[in-house]
């Protein structure tokens, strides 16, 4: 299989505030530039997004290319502390372990040899770096369409999570939680039959 480079250099999406970040954080201060936090301000905020692990093959596709990168910023006793990690995928472990990217973008579907990748063998990158929901006492990284991954709040990777099994396929990116029964509303599309699949998941769902 040929093997293309890409040059992010020439990429608005892959520079400047877009540039990737390669440093995990756990746990460091975060400074409070103007004003003071309230001391009994407590929780923790989480936000998602694509951070290339490696220089991207072929090509990039902002936001749909990407590995997933969770951030969190914590706050408690009038302080905030910033942490972040990789979404731990099969398809990030293989990469690691080639030391470069094996997988093209959404626009040039490279995809890794047998002995590259045989974990995901004809499969497509696992893309977790859409939105990031708490639900059910548990924190779920969502690409689109596709497997979620779950996460410990201190942001381990535990794995992908099928909800029992009843979502075998996935679920969208953007699910919403209903405030009064506090049950997820969710669908998936696809480009085979079921091309559009509705789920209600209960707030207690293991």
């Amino acid at each position: 299989m040929p093997r293309m480079t890409y040059d992010p250099a020439t990429d608005p999406f892959l520079n400047g505030v877009f540039a990737p970040t390669q440093t995990e954080l756990d746990g460091a201060p975060a400074q409070v530039i103007a004003g003071a936090l309230p001391p009994d301000l407590r929780g923790t905020y989480y936000r998602n997004g694509p951070n290339p692990r490696f220089p991207p093959l072929a090509s990039y596709t902002y936001p749909l290319d990407g590995d997933g990168m969770v951030h969190a910023v914590r706050f408690a006793d009038g302080h905030a502390t910033y942490a972040n990690r990789y979404v731990r995928t099969p398809s990030i472990a293989a990469e690691e372990r080639a030391g470069r990217a094996l997988w093209g973008g959404v626009m040039t579907p490279v995809m890794p040899s047998p002995a590259e990748a045989p974990e995901m063998h004809g499969m497509y990158k696992d893309l977790p770096d859409i939105n990031v929901v708490h639900h059910a006492g548990r924190l779920l990284a969502l690409a689109e369409g596709a497997r979620p991954f779950e996460m410990t709040p201190k942001l381990a990777t535990l794995g992908p999570w099928y909800f029992g099994g009843s979502l075998a396929e996935g679920l969208c990116a953007h699910p919403k939680v209903d405030p009064l029964t506090g049950e997820m509303i969710a669908f998936r599309y696809a480009f085979e039959k079921p091309f559009l699949t509705w789920s209600i998941v209960d707030p207690t769902a293991s």
